[in-house]
């Protein structure tokens, strides 16, 4: 069979925050998205993620995030 997937956490986090490209080290932040926009993808990519609720998506999306030295604002 034959499964589409949502896009990849990646593409959408770097065109929520404006930026080309993530940081190759994680300490150095290249851009920042908002909780709002966190929120959004999570609940985009909740159907493809390992959890049950968005509270859990949006930790996992906030770890894809560091790891590209991408920041979360209040």
């Amino acid at each position: 069979d034959f499964v589409i997937k949502t896009s990849p956490v990646a593409g959408l986090i770097l065109k929520a925050a404006g930026v080309k490209k993530g940081s190759a080290n994680p300490k150095v932040i290249v851009g920042s998205i908002t909780r709002a926009q966190l929120k959004e993808i999570a609940e985009y990519k909740l159907p493809d993620l390992n959890c049950d609720d968005v509270e859990s998506a949006m930790k996992i999306v906030e770890g894809s995030c560091r790891n590209m030295g991408i920041s979360v604002k209040d």
